[in-house]
């Protein structure tokens, strides 16, 4: 009879612990959704935080999700059709998307391509580091009030600004180059193309004021490519992955 009870005890204790154990917990946790909308409150889980969290070992820098649409070589032949006009259906655009341009301009066009995506993938890169450091923002909380963002400085969007200059990844930048000048059929790149990006990304990161910089290269660009690269991205990207594949 001792034993059962001790046993009896024991169990009773446990069963109290997990309670405290429990009561510790922050509430929040176990509020329904209801009742959290009524509240107002609500959580950022971790791993929403490191979705967005740069240079940080996390487990999605670890094992980085293919972000972009996969398009494999064979696609190009299997479907029987021109190379651009294949291209345009993968990235989910039509020949009323792309500008037109004559034969005879088509390498001016690509340079002015290249200043398009240049402009377009560090301002989006830009856009998503401020939106990653913004409690209100990654919340998608309605009242302005829950955005710092509105109160910070132009001292921190011009260093977000230098940081994605200093770690912007080639590799990403050219098939996004790529992946556009063929779906235009303009595509003709050689290393002057390549050094001509690289000084646009210079330029911008050393100047004195990046973000009128790059302004001022947007003034530089021709409006329908930056319309073109930009709905490129936004078809293509997921969840906002920009800084997992261009930095």
């Amino acid at each position: 009879m001792k034993r059962k009870s001790s046993a009896r005890r024991r169990k009773v204790r446990s069963d109290s612990n997990k309670e405290n154990e429990l009561d510790c917990l922050p509430k929040q946790l176990f509020t329904s959704p209801e009742k959290k909308k009524q509240e107002g409150t609500k959580i950022c889980t971790p791993t929403k935080r490191q979705q967005f969290q740069v240079g940080e070992s996390s487990s999605l820098n670890q094992q980085p999700e293919v972000l972009f649409q996969k398009c494999r070589l064979v696609d190009l032949v299997e479907n029987h059709g021109p190379v651009h006009r294949v291209l345009q259906e993968h990235m989910g655009m039509t020949a009323d998307d792309i500008p037109p341009v004559e034969r005879q301009k088509s390498r001016s066009a690509m340079y002015k391509l290249v200043t398009a995506a240049a402009y377009s993938i560090i301002n989006y890169c830009a856009n998503d580091l401020s939106y990653s450091k913004c409690e209100g923002c990654l919340l998608d909380e309605p009242a302005q009030l829950a955005h710092e963002c509105l109160t910070w400085p132009s001292a921190f969007y011009e260093e977000n600004l230098k940081h994605v200059c200093c770690n912007l990844n080639m590799g990403p930048v050219l098939y996004v180059i790529t992946a556009v000048g063929i779906s235009m059929n303009i595509f003709s790149m050689n290393q002057n193309h390549i050094v001509a990006l690289a000084n646009l990304v210079e330029d911008i990161r050393s100047a004195p004021k990046p973000c009128e910089h790059l302004r001022a290269t947007f003034q530089k660009c021709h409006e329908p490519y930056v319309k073109l690269v930009e709905k490129f991205l936004h078809n293509t990207f997921q969840n906002r992955m920009s800084l997992t594949t261009f930095l």
